[in-house]
């Protein structure tokens, strides 16, 4: 934990324990002022103890564990934090039933997740982001027809206005779900949703796109409209931020590999 006085660190006791497998590993996102860490649990694995699927609040200013809640037990999945609580989306990585569940939102305060939406056989979620009482989830809703959704949910109604443009959606592989815990999809303030193309699924250079292009993502139509487009080394995106009103992305020949190179993009 944090001393705010003098921004000193001491270990306090264990809060959360996983299974360390491929999937089994804690994900995490930040937001109105918490980090919030989730962690599947060992329900499908062959070990013992069985340990639970949980959500941990932790407050960014001391360190402390606000609330620990028992969670459906989801593989790889999404998530995004604003003022009101935490959004849980299936990713396309989420091991689950014929007709998943495809998005839980978590309240501030709340000792349940709730379900907002239910998918189906061939279902999940491709990005998600949220800021101040609004979130964004770019859904498929059939993956065999290429129907692609993006909802925009504004808290506290549970309903959300759905959005289609097949014919100018980016592809999942373009921006998809982020490494690392990176959110593919940022909200820049006075700007928009903005997103690199092609992230961290494609690649720039030889047998990918010959530059790296920066779309701002149109809630309202389901739309992009290209915002800025720079060349680049051979690559791929591991990591993007905004910061100071900027958009920074960490541009890499391979995962692990050196030359790796750092852009500050003006929005």
């Amino acid at each position: 934990m944090r001393n705010p006085t003098t921004g000193t660190f001491r270990l306090g006791p264990v809060v959360m324990r996983y299974g360390n497998f491929s999937d089994t590993r804690p994900e995490w996102t930040y937001g109105g002022g918490n980090l919030w860490l989730y962690d599947v649990g060992t329900a499908g694995a062959t070990v013992t103890p069985k340990l639970p699927a949980e959500v941990l609040r932790i407050s960014l200013t001391s360190g402390e564990v606000l609330a620990t809640v028992p969670m459906p037990t989801m593989v790889r999945v999404m998530l995004a934090a604003d003022e009101d609580g935490l959004w849980i989306g299936a990713g396309s990585e989420t091991v689950s039933s014929p007709k998943p569940p495809l998005l839980y939102f978590l309240a501030v305060g709340a000792t349940h997740p709730k379900l907002l939406q239910q998918g189906g056989a061939s279902s999940f979620v491709n990005w998600l982001v949220a800021a101040g009482h609004t979130a964004w989830a770019n859904v498929t809703t059939n993956q065999q027809l290429g129907t692609v959704v993006t909802e925009t949910f504004t808290t506290p109604s549970p309903k959300p206005l759905s959005v289609t443009d097949a014919k100018n959606t980016p592809t999942p592989s373009d921006i998809g779900e982020g490494a690392f815990d990176e959110q593919p999809v940022l909200d820049v303030s006075g700007f928009g949703l903005v997103a690199a193309k092609p992230g961290w699924l494609g690649t720039v250079g030889t047998g990918g796109a010959s530059s790296e292009t920066v779309v701002k993502l149109d809630s309202t139509t389901g739309g992009f409209s290209n915002a800025v487009s720079f060349s680049t080394q051979q690559g791929v995106v591991e990591a993007n931020i905004i910061y100071g009103g900027a958009l920074y992305l960490l541009v890499s020949p391979g995962m692990g590999l050196t030359n790796t190179v750092l852009y500050r993009v003006s929005l």
